[in-house]
């Protein structure tokens, strides 16, 4: 796995590029040579092409860029060539080698015409100085911190409205030197001055998906997936992912060829993309027997850094409540079994050499596309957060541990063997975590029942809908047997019916049991005839080019810049992301609302989510259903 980190980490791997197809031709390559039926898939990528929700971007090709203060011509601040990310991805050409620019704060009385310093605030955030203010170019640095001083931010400018903006990012302790350099100019009365050159343009281009399949007896597959872009480098996230699925698929493929493991019968499908692009790609060219054949998968998103200091755990996030399935329990008891490293003494029995952990569900890479309930293959991440070099120039294949990416790397064909050959006898273990993690559920709220932060209308409603959403995962392994034999079908019947009578065994003590209803901040809407419609959605995965959908439709993107600036929170992994998964052509719009309230806590209110509902609408995401 090794090998395959360090082979790749010196492609720089932006979406659409060059760089990402040399990448891509490298894993074609080891899979093949592996004995693997790999093959390269690729497809249109232009600024106004959309799969699913997700717009793909044209190639960006920029060659040479850098950067230097006039009063030091020989010492570059940034330089392409020697540090790739010192560019800020998709920046603006600036072809004249000889023009000065002054370099001034973003808060200076006049930027127009001059190059800004940028301190953690990213260029999309500060729009206004270059649209209105007139700003030309951009320095960005974050602030320093203790062990991050020498390393650079990689950023992107992804606000289509800022094409033509050139940018460069420097370390924070260039970030420092520049910002003491223009105050002493601001107090001197002489500007600080830079040359700066960016050669770039954008073409329509191509992504590429990697995939190879490990023959079954039928056509259902399990997917192993992996993302594969970013800057050069970029070693734990995603290329700890990529070695992984990758020797997963290997060992697979040779313990089944050689008889030492049956040939499974289900498929066992990887797949390394350019995260969230190649995904959407993906699941929008197959058809609907392709995609009812997809039964379940696992993320692997950041999955070999050292836990030495700088990384933390190894983490696997639960599917959406939308989609309810046991395929993370599945995941955490071979975590447990992979965790027995060592033995204390036969009193305390085996311990690992390692931390890891459970979470609920979050966005925020490809797993979040394929456990939408439209699909229904429910997919787990396994990552690693917090991750101390992440998105810099210091996640370099040196803070990986060969350790921790073999324990990821195992789980993951564990996991996928496991699945692909689903047994009886695997149900029952897979149950048993199913209860620890429900009642691990249970006592969370319990806790925050005591404390005082939860009400008890809210306990009840929580730990009722917590019951609910634990039994259907339950129910997930019905899939899974859908012509019998029947003694397993009615043996998983009963474990749902014990699992929801010791689930309201545990609550009894605290007067009563959970009763999953209405969020107490739906109640005065949800009778309203107005939210009563049935949307219906078409497109799979979450949104995240909302705004760029409703400017290709030519819809008014007002209401979108007001929900925006009313709700800061808005993001990739927000609840308004997980509402549309139970958008479903039966629910009505209270009753995704509700469902949406009862996920997120509460984290927002009923009229919000219901603007954000407005929003699809009018981009046209979603219709109402006409009976």
């Amino acid at each position: 796995m090794d090998s395959d980190v360090r082979a790749l980490a010196v492609h720089e791997r932006y979406h659409s590029t060059a760089g990402f197809r040399r990448a891509a031709t490298l894993c074609l390559e080891r899979l093949r040579g592996a004995g693997l039926n790999a093959e390269l898939l690729s497809y249109p990528a232009d600024d106004d092409i959309l799969y699913e929700s997700q717009f793909t971007l044209r190639d960006w090709v920029c060659p040479e860029g850098w950067l230097a203060l006039e009063d030091e011509p020989f010492r570059l601040i940034a330089d392409r060539v020697a540090m790739p990310c010192s560019v800020i991805q998709r920046s603006g050409a600036q072809p004249d080698r000889e023009k000065r620019f002054e370099l001034v704060r973003a808060d200076a009385p006049d930027v127009s015409g001059k190059v800004i310093l940028l301190r953690d605030k990213l260029p999309d955030e500060m729009k206004d100085v270059f649209l209105s203010r007139g700003a030309v170019g951009v320095v960005y640095s974050e602030m320093s911190a203790p062990r991050r001083e020498d390393i650079i931010k990689w950023i992107s400018f992804t606000d289509p409205d800022l094409s033509h903006i050139f940018g460069f990012a420097v370390t924070p302790r260039e970030g420092d030197r520049i910002e003491r350099r223009i105050g002493e100019g601001e107090t001197s009365g002489t500007p600080v001055r830079a040359r700066c050159f960016v050669e770039a343009s954008r073409h329509p281009s191509t992504i590429e998906n990697v995939t190879a399949r490990i023959e079954g007896e039928t056509n259902e597959e399990v997917l192993l997936v992996a993302h594969l872009c970013h800057l050069r480098g970029s070693a734990n996230d995603n290329l700890s992912g990529v070695a992984a699925v990758m020797e997963a698929a290997r060992a697979l493929s040779r313990a089944t060829e050689s008889g030492l493991l049956a040939k499974p019968r289900r498929s066992v499908r990887i797949l390394l993309v350019p995260e969230y692009l190649g995904s959407y790609a993906y699941v929008s060219k197959l058809t609907p027997a392709q995609r009812a054949n997809l039964v379940a998968g696992l993320n692997l998103d950041m999955v070999g850094a050292s836990q030495s200091g700088h990384n933390g755990p190894l983490s696997i996030c639960d599917t959406p409540a939308a989609t309810p399935s046991f395929v993370a329990d599945l995941a955490w008891a071979v975590n447990e079994e992979l965790g027995k490293d060592d033995c204390i003494t036969s009193k305390y029995g085996y311990v690992p050499l390692y931390i890891s952990c459970a979470t609920g569900f979050r966005g925020g890479s490809d797993h979040a596309v394929f456990s939408d309930p439209l699909l229904w293959t429910p997919m787990p991440m396994l990552g690693q957060e917090p991750d101390f070099f992440y998105h810099t120039s210091g996640d370099l294949p040196e803070i990986l541990d060969p350790f921790i990416l073999k324990k990821s790397a195992t789980l993951a064909a564990v996991f996928a063997y496991t699945l692909a050959t689903l047994s009886e006898d695997d149900v029952k273990i897979i149950l048993g975590v199913r209860a620890e993690t429900l009642l691990q559920h249970l006592t969370g709220l319990i806790e925050l029942w005591r404390d005082g932060k939860l009400s008890e209308e809210e306990r009840l409603i929580y730990t009722g809908s917590a019951i609910d959403r634990g039994c259907a995962a339950a129910a997930d392994f019905l899939r899974f047997f859908p012509d019998g034999p029947q003694a397993v079908r009615d043996f998983i019947h009963g474990e749902i019916a014990s699992l929801r009578e010791t689930a309201e065994l545990f609550l009894a003590p605290f007067s009563g049991a959970g009763k999953a209803g209405v969020h107490p901040k739906a109640k005065p809407y949800a009778n309203e005839e107005r939210y009563a419609w049935v949307p219906l959605r078409t497109f799979a995965g979450p949104v995240h080019d909302l705004k760029k959908i409703l400017r290709a439709r030519g819809k008014s993107e007002a209401s979108y810049d007001a929900y925006t600036k009313d709700v800061p929170a808005y993001d990739i992994a927000a609840i308004e992301h997980q509402m549309e998964y139970f958008i479903d052509g039966r629910r009505t719009c209270a009753e995704i609302i509700n469902e949406a309230l009862l996920e997120g806590r509460g984290d927002r209110d009923f009229e919000t989510l219901y603007r954000y509902m407005l929003i699809l609408e009018e981009a046209e995401l979603i219709q109402r259903k006409k009976y």
